[in-house]
């Protein structure tokens, strides 16, 4: 059976593609490595299960600082870590077949960004949020350079584009497809939301509440450092 690296993006149907193949009686899903490396080699050679190994941080991770606020690091190389990335996984298996889901830009799309990062502890406002990532997300959600990336390793035969559009217009044809590319029989999951954006009026009180939290957890680590 083969082997399948999800590369994301992002916002593009990953946390349902997880637990699909999570469900799924003929797939193997990883989303940590652990199991499946020993010193950086690949492990799961000749099972007879489709392994997936699924990290929408593959391609599209964006540094943020290691603290609550999670305000993000726009300096971070996007470009670099993408190919460090994929050198990693071709060392891994040069074999595996690569997926990458794509998302047409979109104003719901940068709310789903921002709603991410509201959820996670992030204090920026909207527009603040936008005028300083907008650089960073240009190049981590540019999926023509992320494709054009892994044809240099892998054969283009190999590398599978689909549009999140099309799961979300026709899930049942998205999943069939899948399915018959890796032999794979039918299953579906129980209809479920996974992963959901805020709505607008919280995307409002969110990072005010953030920064509130904030403060008193750096109150209080300040209080304790005088004990």
């Amino acid at each position: 059976m083969r082997s399948l690296f999800h590369i994301g993006l992002a916002k593009a149907g990953s946390t349902y593609l997880q637990k699909w193949w999570e469900a799924h009686p003929g797939v193997l899903m990883y989303q940590n490595l652990f199991p499946i490396v020993k010193r950086g080699k690949w492990q799961l050679e000749g099972s007879p299960k489709l392994t997936v190994l699924s990290d929408e941080r593959f391609s599209s991770y964006i540094k943020h600082e290691a603290n609550w606020s999670k305000r993000v690091d726009p300096t971070f190389d996007i470009q670099a870590y993408q190919q460090t990335t994929r050198d990693f996984l071709f060392a891994l298996n040069p074999h595996a077949d690569i997926l990458l889901i794509t998302r047409a830009p979109s104003v719901k799309l940068l709310k789903s960004i921002y709603s991410q990062h509201v959820k996670t502890g992030g204090e920026m406002d909207f527009d603040d949020f936008f005028e300083l990532m907008m650089p960073v997300l240009k190049r981590a959600f540019d999926y023509a350079a992320i494709y054009d990336l892994y044809l240099e390793k892998f054969p283009a035969e190999k590398i599978i584009v689909l549009p999140l559009e099309w799961m979300s217009d026709d899930q049942e044809a998205f999943l069939t497809f899948l399915e018959k590319s890796f032999g794979l029989r039918h299953y579906r999951l129980p209809p479920s939301k996974v992963n959901t954006s805020v709505s607008d009026e919280e995307m409002f009180a969110y990072p005010r509440l953030n920064r509130i939290v904030s403060k008193y957890l750096k109150f209080t680590q300040k209080i304790a450092g005088y004990r």
